[in-house]
C-alpha cells in the first residue's frame, strides 16, 4: 500500500514538471528536508526558551540574550553574502569558490575582531567585566563562525539538502544539550555565553572541515563570485544589524529584563 502511494506521488511529480519545468521530484525531497530543519530547529528553541524562563533569573537570561544580540549586530560586519555567491558558484561547478571565501572571510574578520576588542576595552575601562569578558568572547570566536557556517552554501549549492540537514540537526542537538547541562551546573551568565559561542563555532568549525574532507571540493575558482559576495555583504548590513539592535537598546535602556 505505501509502495503503491509512492509510486502515485512519483507518477504525479514527473506529470507536473511539463507544466512547471523544475524537477519536481528533487524539489519535494529538497524541501522536505529543510522543512525538517525548520521544524527542530523551531522547537529546540521553544524548549529552550521555556527551560531558560524556569531556571534563570530575568537579570541573568537578559544578559545572555544581549550577548546573542551583540553578536547577531558585530555579524553584519562580516561578509554575510559570500554564503549566496559561494552557493551560486558551487552550483556552476566551482567548488574551489569555498574553500577560498573562508579563508577570506577569517580576513575580513579583523574588523569584526577589532570592534569587539574596543568594546571589550570599553567596558573594562568602565568596570564591567562581565561585558568586556563577553565582548572579548565574541571576538575570537565570532569570525571563524560565521566563516565555517559557508560549509551550508557549499553543501546546498551541491543538492545536499540531506546532508545539509542533518548537520544542522546534529549542531542543534549538540548546542542544546552543552547549553542545558551548563544551566543545572551553574546560572552565571558569562559561562552561558562561552558555551553558546564555542559550541556554535566548534560545531561550524568541525562540520566545515568534514564536508571537505567528505566531498573533496574541485579547485576550480570563479573569481568573480567573491566580488560578487563582498558586494551583497555591503548591502546586508543595515538589514542584518537592525534585526538585534532592538536587544542591544532595550538592555541599555531598560537594563536585563
Amino acid at each position: 500500500m505505501i509502495q503503491k502511494t509512492k509510486v502515485k506521488i512519483y507518477n504525479l511529480l514527473r506529470w507536473s514538471e511539463q507544466y512547471t519545468k523544475t524537477d519536481m521530484v528533487y524539489l519535494t525531497k529538497g524541501g522536505f528536508w529543510l522543512t525538517l530543519g525548520q521544524i527542530v530547529s523551531l522547537l529546540s528553541a521553544f524548549l529552550l526558551a521555556v527551560i531558560f524562563a524556569n531556571l534563570l533569573s530575568k537579570e541573568t537570561y537578559g544578559i545572555y540574550k544581549y550577548a546573542l544580540s551583540l553578536s547577531g549586530v558585530l555579524t553584519a560586519l562580516t561578509l554575510t553574502g559570500m554564503s549566496t555567491a559561494v552557493y551560486q558558484a558551487v552550483a556552476r561547478g566551482f567548488e574551489g569558490t569555498f574553500k577560498k571565501s573562508f579563508w577570506i572571510q577569517l580576513r575580513w574578520g579583523i574588523i569584526v575582531f577589532s570592534t569587539a576588542m574596543a568594546g571589550g576595552l570599553y567596558y573594562f575601562v568602565q568596570k564591567n567585566n562581565l561585558l568586556a569578558l563577553i565582548f572579548i568572547f565574541i571576538a575570537l570566536t565570532l569570525p571563524i563562525s560565521t566563516s565555517a557556517n559557508t560549509y551550508v552554501a557549499f553543501l546546498s549549492g551541491k543538492k545536499e539538502f540531506k546532508k545539509t540537514t542533518q548537520y544542522n540537526i546534529i549542531s542543534i542537538l549538540i548546542y542544546s544539550g552543552i547549553i542545558f547541562i551548563t544551566l543545572l551546573l551553574t546560572k552565571n551568565p558569562l559561562w552561558l555565553v562561552l558555551i553558546y559561542l564555542i559550541s556554535t563555532t566548534g560545531t561550524n568549525l568541525f562540520f566545515y572541515l568534514y564536508s571537505i574532507k567528505k566531498f573533496k571540493p574541485n579547485k576550480k575558482d570563479d573569481p568573480e563570485s567573491i566580488s560578487y559576495g563582498k558586494h551583497l555583504s555591503l548591502i546586508n548590513v543595515l538589514g542584518i544589524a537592525a534585526n538585534s539592535l532592538d536587544g542591544i537598546l532595550l538592555f541599555h535602556f531598560l537594563g536585563s529584563v
